[in-house]
């Protein structure tokens, strides 16, 4: 039986560890035993692994991001901090910290992936209409209130535009996971 090469264990790498750690022993035995065995020639089972590689790598890490609830609440955090720099309120940064903090504690479900449920998962396009509303509220604060917002009128218009822009964030978030969860 050959040993393992150094490229296979490269191209292994392209998967997540919780994959390696599981499956990249019998992986890299599995192709070590269709050199020898197989009858096929090295470089072809080699481009063979690749191209599953490059199918099926990418996937399977977005997979892991997702349902890796400290990533999406570090990636949720970050971005309420970025729009809380842009508008340099502080005031609308514990408002957003405590809106995410609210909506984290709510979905965690313990260690169960947020977005498996297929009914979830299945609504995306409500999540994006959603997300168009608030965007034409923002719209509507524009044509309203003239070309100089008040003071209520930025606000509202800010808040509408922010919510307008994470709805359809998790939307495509949604319809993503739908995608890479649906039966072949």
């Amino acid at each position: 039986m050959s040993s393992p090469t150094r490229v296979d264990r490269l191209i292994l790498a392209t998967y997540p560890r919780s994959f390696r750690r599981e499956y990249g022993e019998e992986v890299l035995r599995t192709l070590a035993d269709r050199r020898t065995h197989g009858g096929r020639p090295s470089g072809q089972v080699t481009r063979q692994f690749v191209v599953d590689a490059v199918r099926t790598a990418p996937r399977m890490r977005v997979e892991v991001l997702v349902n890796d609830h400290r990533a999406l609440a570090l990636t949720l955090l970050l971005a309420v901090a970025v729009v809380a720099a842009l508008v340099g309120s502080p005031l609308l940064l514990l408002l957003l910290l405590a809106v995410v903090g609210a909506a984290a504690v709510l979905l965690r479900r313990g260690e169960r992936p947020l977005l498996t449920d297929s009914g979830t998962t299945g609504r995306w396009y409500r999540w994006l209409g959603a997300g168009a509303a608030a965007f034409a509220v923002g719209a509507i604060v524009l044509v309203v209130d003239g070309p100089e917002l008040s003071s209520p009128g930025w606000a509202t218009w800010m808040v509408s535009w922010s919510l307008g822009l994470v709805l359809v964030l998790f939307s495509l978030v949604l319809l993503s996971s739908r995608l890479l969860h649906r039966p072949t």
